[in-house]
């Protein structure tokens, strides 16, 4: 998916620097990866994920 619009242009726009804003999209990425990482952590080994029954 293409971006729409820049670090440095949302900067601009809320008022910070672009690295602010690449520091606070990472700080998201992370939370979000995370948060992804433990809630499928949690399947006991050797079950199929995969829902095909």
């Amino acid at each position: 998916m293409p971006r729409e619009t820049t670090q440095r242009e949302l900067a601009d726009r809320v008022g910070v620097t672009a690295g602010t804003i690449g520091d606070r999209l990472q700080r998201i990425e992370r939370r979000v990866m995370t948060a992804y990482a433990n809630d499928h952590a949690t399947a006991p080994t050797g079950t199929d994920r995969g829902g095909s029954g």
